[in-house]
Order: C-alpha cells, then structure tokens, then sequence
C-alpha cells in the first residue's frame, strides 16, 4: 500500500519528466519542442493548457501515425482525450472509467469532461 509520502514522491518525480510535444501542422515531419516553450505559446492563446501540457500515448517514433490507445494498444478509433490529457479510443475510456480513474495517471475523471477529438490531417504537397 503507498503511504501519503511515497505518492507525492511519485507525483512530483512524474511532473518534472521531460514531455516530448508533436506539432501535426508540418507535412511528414514533425517537431519536438522542450515543455517550456510549449507553455509559453499555448498560455498565449488560451487559459486552459492542460491537454497541451501533458503527455500523450505516443511511442518513440513522431507523427499522428504512432499515437495508439494505452488500453486496446491499437489505433485509436473516435479518438478521445481526458482532462489529464491522455488519448484514447472512446469505447475503451469510457469501459475503463468504471473505476472513475484514468488508467494512465489515475487522477480523477467524470465522463461528462471525455472530450471526443477530431483530427484532420492536411492532404500531401506534391512537389
């Protein structure tokens, strides 16, 4: 059983972890921007971050192509994402949320804040 100490140690040393952003606005390339310039931009255009701060599914390669259900480990279908800012399929959140937890960080959540996201990708440049 964690004790009350061994949680805030886990909670701290999960929020100074280096966060890798990907921005889906380029053609076939994408960039990694360090955690604090992402701040600053988004903080810019909106007072609510926190999808833009967290860390999403994403394996260690970059690009829309490799974001994948941390539950089904497939590509997620009516992708979703919680307020923590995890992304899932829509049917495996809200199947995981009998526990009211998200199974990736276990914070709180209330399906009524799952927001469903719709991606749309620009089509290739020929050159």
């Amino acid at each position: 059983m964690f004790t009350t100490e061994t949680r805030s140690r886990t909670k701290a040393k999960t929020r100074t972890e280096e966060r890798i952003v990907i921005d889906l606005t380029e053609d076939n390339t994408s960039k990694v921007t360090d955690n604090n310039s992402l701040l600053k931009a988004t903080s810019e255009d909106s007072s609510n971050t926190s999808l833009n701060e967290k860390s999403c599914n994403i394996s260690s390669g970059l690009g829309l192509a490799n974001v994948y259900c941390a539950i089904c480990l497939e590509a997620p279908t009516d992708l979703s994402a919680t307020p923590c800012g995890h992304l899932f399929c829509l049917s495996c959140i809200h199947r995981a949320l009998s526990r009211t937890t998200c199974p990736i960080c276990r914070q709180h959540v209330n399906r009524q804040r799952i927001l469903p996201l719709e991606v749309m990708l620009a089509p290739n440049k020929s050159k």
